[in-house]
């Protein structure tokens, strides 16, 4: 197996990542982003539609003869019964206004329809992980720090939409949009068309190849920072009658501000890696436009015959660079949330050892004489000591005990045990001579 081939198949691959969370979608919702898609490639279309309107537009507007002229020109005019050149640009205005209202409002409602899923989705994620954590067995909630698990439920329900669902429909919007208007161009001059993709394509391929790393450790980062804070917050609030009595209110003030300031910075420098090239390639498209007017300028003819092609280059260009920047803020997107979408995950995939939401209520067991441990042994790990080692007890109906002990003696996982709260390691628990499971 190739390196490629073993970074794709990692657990903590992006694909692999992308395709946990596409299989936790509820069909409804799998069917409703396919119709998104549908959405997606209307739009483009009408983008195109939009660019194919300027290039008569501008060409009636610098050369009415070559529009006459022209076998779709000359259709067009004698079609709508035009008979003159004001009337004739006042048809093809209006036309290119049209286009460009329909496109308009094609991605107006493409923005309406995704928003309105990916929220949907958003909330039915977190309920889910709610529900999971809630029914883990008593044993599992033990072993787990509390801040994990509110941190998971409230910060990384959401990161499975801002850094998965989110940007990877946005970079697949902008992906139909972006080989939509490269088709067109392609059919107006491909030499150009070629140009521009190139220097799109090289100038975010070098930034993605310099900016990998820097992203996927601030990925660690902010997933490790964002559940410390919560950590933070719990014991300090928690803790408060302490905190007043010890007046340590300054060792939790610094510790917070030096975890939220590290989540901040890496959270920053993964913004601005994700929205500073576009300033470049503005930069650049600006450059390139300049250059190719001049090349038109001293073609035979003049840059006048060529208006309308260069009229269409830069409203493709201008139409390309937020979709392509789009691309790239998606991917760096899904690189800085690499680990807040694997720990989300994690917490959606939970095992439910026993949902006792579909079992129904059992019948009350009836209690006539004694309760029983028989040779009860407890390890809170599998191979970590015991808290509970090969204990007997028998408590007869009626009887009223307590538990005296020093602390770490085990009086409270002997409560954990008789509640049906832990399972014993070994041994059992017996009413009236029957073994009661939990």
């Amino acid at each position: 197996m190739s390196e490629r081939d073993a970074l794709l198949s990692s657990p903590d691959s992006l694909i692999n990542l992308l395709s946990r969370l596409w299989e936790q979608l509820a069909g409804r919702r799998r069917r409703q982003i396919a119709a998104l898609l549908v959405l997606m490639v209307a739009a483009s279309l009408a983008e195109v539609l939009s660019l194919g309107a300027i290039l008569p537009f501008l060409g009636v507007l610098t050369a009415p003869d070559r529009v006459a002229s022209h076998p779709i020109g000359a259709w067009l005019i004698r079609s709508l019964g035009i008979e003159s050149t004001p009337v004739l640009v006042l048809t093809l205005a209006l036309g290119f206004g049209a286009t460009a209202l329909l496109a308009g409002g094609i991605r107006l409602l493409l923005l309406w329809s995704t928003t309105r899923v990916i929220f949907k989705v958003g909330a039915e994620l977190s309920d889910r992980i709610f529900e999971r954590t809630l029914y883990q067995t008593y044993t599992v909630h033990v072993a787990r720090n509390s801040s994990e698990v509110i941190s998971g439920v409230t910060i990384k329900a959401n990161e499975l939409i801002y850094s998965g669902l989110l940007p990877v429909l946005n970079m697949m919007s902008s992906g139909i949009l972006i080989a939509a208007i490269l088709g067109a161009l392609f059919t107006i001059d491909p030499v150009t068309a070629i140009g521009i993709l190139g220097g799109f394509g090289l100038v975010y391929g070098f930034v993605v190849l310099l900016t990998r790393r820097r992203l996927m450790a601030n990925s660690q980062r902010s997933a490790s920072a964002a559940g410390a804070l919560i950590k933070i917050l719990q014991e300090g609030l928690g803790g408060i009658r302490d905190i007043l009595l010890d007046g340590t209110q300054r060792t939790f003030i610094d510790l917070y501000r030096q975890t939220d300031q590290g989540l901040r910075k890496s959270q920053g420098s993964s913004y601005f890696i994700g929205a500073s090239p576009r300033i470049a390639i503005e930069a650049v498209g600006m450059l390139v436009i300049a250059l190719v007017a001049y090349w038109l300028y001293v073609q035979p003819g003049g840059a006048g015959a060529e208006i309308p092609v260069l009229g269409a280059f830069a409203l493709g260009a201008q139409r390309m660079l937020p979709a392509v920047q789009q691309v790239y803020a998606g991917w760096a997107t899904l690189q800085g949330g690499r680990a807040s979408l694997r720990d989300g995950l994690s917490l959606l995939e939970q095992p439910l050892e026993r949902l006792t939401i579909d079992l129904g209520v059992k019948a009350p067991m009836r209690f006539q004489h004694v309760f029983e441990l028989r040779e009860v042994s407890l390890a809170y790990k599998q191979e970590g000591a015991l808290a509970l080692d090969n204990v007997s007890l028998q408590i007869l109906k009626g009887e009223r005990i307590g538990f005296v002990g020093a602390t770490g003696s085990g009086k409270s996982s002997m409560m954990d045990v008789i509640m049906g709260l832990m399972t014993p390691s070994s041994g059992g628990l017996y009413v009236d001579g029957i073994h009661v499971t939990v």
